[in-house]
Protein backbone atom coordinates (compact mmCIF):
# COMPACT_ATOMS: atom_id res chain seq x y z
CA UNK A 1 0.00 0.00 0.00
CA UNK A 2 1.05 3.25 -1.22
CA UNK A 3 0.28 5.06 2.56
CA UNK A 4 2.62 2.37 4.27
CA UNK A 5 5.59 3.68 2.09
CA UNK A 6 4.97 7.05 2.85
CA UNK A 7 5.27 5.93 6.49
CA UNK A 8 8.85 4.48 5.50
CA UNK A 9 9.73 7.60 3.83
CA UNK A 10 8.71 10.19 6.57
CA UNK A 11 11.23 7.98 8.91
CA UNK A 12 13.92 7.53 6.59
CA UNK A 13 17.41 9.80 5.97
CA UNK A 14 16.37 11.27 2.38
CA UNK A 15 17.10 11.18 -0.13
CA UNK A 16 16.54 7.06 -0.36
CA UNK A 17 17.32 5.11 -3.39
CA UNK A 18 14.01 3.32 -4.16
CA UNK A 19 14.96 -0.05 -6.16
CA UNK A 20 12.17 -2.62 -5.96
CA UNK A 21 9.76 -2.62 -9.23
CA UNK A 22 6.80 -2.37 -7.00
CA UNK A 23 7.92 0.54 -4.47
CA UNK A 24 8.63 2.69 -7.92
CA UNK A 25 5.05 1.91 -8.88
CA UNK A 26 3.58 3.19 -5.44
CA UNK A 27 6.24 6.32 -5.78
CA UNK A 28 3.92 6.99 -9.05
CA UNK A 29 0.63 7.01 -6.82
CA UNK A 30 2.13 9.19 -3.98
CA UNK A 31 4.52 11.66 -6.31
CA UNK A 32 0.94 12.11 -8.62
CA UNK A 33 -0.71 12.86 -5.45
CA UNK A 34 1.66 15.73 -4.47
CA UNK A 35 3.05 13.54 -1.67
CA UNK A 36 6.40 13.45 -2.59
CA UNK A 37 9.21 14.54 -5.16
CA UNK A 38 10.97 12.31 -6.47
CA UNK A 39 12.71 11.43 -9.69
CA UNK A 40 11.44 8.33 -11.42
CA UNK A 41 13.58 6.49 -13.75
CA UNK A 42 12.71 5.66 -17.54
CA UNK A 43 10.32 2.37 -18.23
CA UNK A 44 10.12 -0.17 -20.53
CA UNK A 45 7.30 -2.61 -21.67
CA UNK A 46 8.65 -5.94 -21.56
CA UNK A 47 6.47 -8.95 -22.61
CA UNK A 48 2.97 -7.17 -20.91
CA UNK A 49 4.61 -5.48 -17.31
CA UNK A 50 6.94 -2.46 -16.89
CA UNK A 51 10.13 -2.43 -15.40
CA UNK A 52 12.01 0.62 -14.68
CA UNK A 53 16.00 1.42 -16.15
CA UNK A 54 17.40 1.94 -12.80
CA UNK A 55 16.39 3.21 -9.03
CA UNK A 56 14.18 5.78 -7.85
CA UNK A 57 15.31 8.68 -5.84
CA UNK A 58 12.68 10.00 -3.46
CA UNK A 59 14.17 13.90 -2.18
CA UNK A 60 11.63 14.69 -0.26
CA UNK A 61 7.97 14.43 1.97
CA UNK A 62 5.69 17.53 1.02
CA UNK A 63 4.10 19.22 3.65
CA UNK A 64 0.78 17.68 2.04
CA UNK A 65 2.06 14.49 2.90
CA UNK A 66 3.51 14.72 6.44
CA UNK A 67 -0.23 16.48 6.27
CA UNK A 68 -1.71 13.22 5.42
CA UNK A 69 0.50 11.22 7.96
CA UNK A 70 -0.79 13.18 11.15
CA UNK A 71 -3.93 12.43 9.06
CA UNK A 72 -3.62 9.11 9.27
CA UNK A 73 -5.43 8.87 5.73
CA UNK A 74 -4.49 5.96 4.46
CA UNK A 75 -7.86 5.55 3.01
CA UNK A 76 -6.78 8.68 0.21
CA UNK A 77 -3.65 6.10 -0.98
CA UNK A 78 -5.80 2.39 -1.09
CA UNK A 79 -4.94 0.97 -4.57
Amino acid sequence: MPFNLLKRLACAQLPANIEPQEDIDKLLVLLAAGLIEADIPPSKAERGARSYEGHAIVMNVTQLGCAALKKGSADLLRS
